[in-house]
């Protein structure tokens, strides 16, 4: 046997705050490994046995040229989730997000199975996801298919169609192939899958590239693994075949649909803030764009707080480099890590990074302002600054109160002697006009006072818990 590797991300289930857990790798007949993730949610990364790269280069072997491993993962306050059939393949590391379930939803264990790579078991039926951006006036790289970032969407097709270990030049060309079809017709792929980490970085660098033909239109491209089933477009072993004989990406395409296909790249690129300056930035610059940089580095920060906090002033020092490495870190965006470079790749994945959690923050700048009290359960600093005098203030106290009428979950088991009649807490809507809540427990008849505030109440559930919770939820979405 050889080696391959993997890493597992944890985050809360929107993918936005990393999760703290332990996660425990096994296979058939023992564990391997008990780990725990780090401050940015990620493990350290593991080394597994795997079968020889030669199996996945080989049409005529018929048994999987990979590994399996089962994956648990326990983190508090949320649902264990268990991860069967990793999928681990000689000298490539798998990437293998999770987005945890808060236990407030959940407290059954949650099961999942990566389905057999389709290069062993193709399926010739897809389901068609309908808000896919087929039919647009503009091509436009879209920020999202169904629910899942377009470049994961991507990376997670990418990783079930092709092996990992394949040349460059077959995996470019089947990642183009994969782009161009979504761009007129995305089916549904597994919530849950591995990426591989040499498909993930090649993806972040040609993610808006897409094959036309004679036209500005993406070209629906076809594709099959060409043993199983044939289909009138690229035949995947067949691709393999060729870039075994030196052709590039274009030449792979070019012998399966009209020679008269060609790449283009668009810098129409949806949930991009602010677009690529056209050339690197490093360490020594000055200008906007590294002040644009440093903006959005910053906020990337208040979920990650490996990053350092950075002086906006449009200067590339070493606490940007800093900064621009940590980013790469959390992202796995590795090539270049040592120089803290910002190549296209880089500002893409800070960019829609940045926009994606800012599109988050819209909500409550325009209908709540507020600061959230330090929560030491799910340590999220930074989000917003203290409780001052242990008050929040809501611009718009009754619509913010309406939104306190949701119940939650306790944070933590009671007691039944502890536990009040209802499980859950009820605040009533109160019409004040103060819009101040104070930093207390819910007491008593868990109601409003007239001044607005949340009386304390036999230690059931702190205001300040409260709050955090509905805010949370509200810019990250569900925990």
């Amino acid at each position: 046997m050889e080696t391959g590797f993997l890493k597992v991300k944890t985050t809360t289930a929107s993918g936005h705050l990393p999760v703290q857990a332990n996660i425990i790798i096994a296979n058939e007949d023992q564990i391997l490994y008990n780990i725990q993730t780090d401050e940015s949610g990620i493990t350290q990364t593991v080394e597994i046995e795997a079968p020889p790269i030669e199996q996945a280069l080989d049409p005529d072997f018929k048994a999987p040229p990979y590994s399996t491993v089962n994956v648990a993962v326990e983190a508090e306050g949320f649902a264990t989730v268990n991860i069967h059939g990793v999928q681990i393949f000689d000298t490539i590391t798998s990437i293998l997000p999770i987005n945890m379930v808060s236990s407030w939803e959940t407290t059954s264990p949650l099961e999942y199975h990566i389905p057999v790579h389709k290069l062993i078991e193709p399926s010739t039926q897809s389901i068609i996801i309908e808000d896919s951006p087929s039919h647009q006036d503009e091509v436009q790289i879209p920020e999202y298919i169904g629910d899942t970032p377009f470049t994961d969407y991507i990376k997670k097709k990418a990783s079930q169609e092709i092996y990992p270990t394949w040349p460059p030049s077959v995996i470019e060309a089947n990642i183009y192939a994969i782009t161009s079809q979504t761009l007129t017709q995305a089916s549904e792929i597994p919530e849950h899958t591995q990426i591989f980490h040499n498909i993930d970085e090649m993806v972040d660098s040609i993610f808006n590239r897409y094959i036309v033909n004679e036209g500005a239109e993406p070209y629906f491209t076809e594709y099959s693994d060409g043993r199983h089933y044939t289909c009138p477009g690229m035949w995947q072993w067949g691709a393999l075949a060729l870039a075994n004989r030196d052709h590039n990406a274009l030449d792979i395409l070019h012998h399966y649909y009209p020679s008269t296909v060609e790449i283009v790249e668009t810098s129409n690129i949806a949930g991009i803030e602010y677009p690529f300056p056209g050339f690197p930035l490093q360490e020594g610059m000055r200008g906007e764009y590294v002040q644009k940089l440093q903006i959005m580095l910053n906020r990337v920060r208040e979920n990650y707080t490996v990053i350092p906090e950075l002086n906006v002033n449009g200067f590339f020092d070493p606490e940007t480099t800093a900064a621009v490495q940590a980013f790469k870190h959390i992202y796995e965006l590795s090539q270049i890590t040592q120089t803290g470079i910002v190549d296209k790749n880089t500002w893409h994945r800070i960019s829609l990074t940045y926009s994606t959690l800012v599109k988050k923050d819209h909500l409550h700048e325009e209908d709540i302002n507020y600061t959230i009290p330090h929560s030491p359960r799910y340590n999220y600093p930074d989000i917003a600054n203290q409780m001052e005098n242990g008050l929040v203030q809501a611009k718009n106290p009754e619509r913010f109160y309406g939104f306190l009428a949701t119940d939650f979950t306790p944070a933590k088991p009671m007691t039944q002697s502890a536990r009040p009649s209802s499980q859950h807490p009820q605040v009533r809507e109160d019409k004040t006009d103060s819009g101040l809540i104070h930093d207390e427990t819910l007491d008593g008849q868990n109601m409003l006072n007239s001044s607005g505030a949340i009386k304390k109440a036999g230690g059931y559930i702190p205001t300040s818990q409260l709050l955090t919770m509905y805010l949370i939820t509200q810019l990250y979405g569900p925990i």
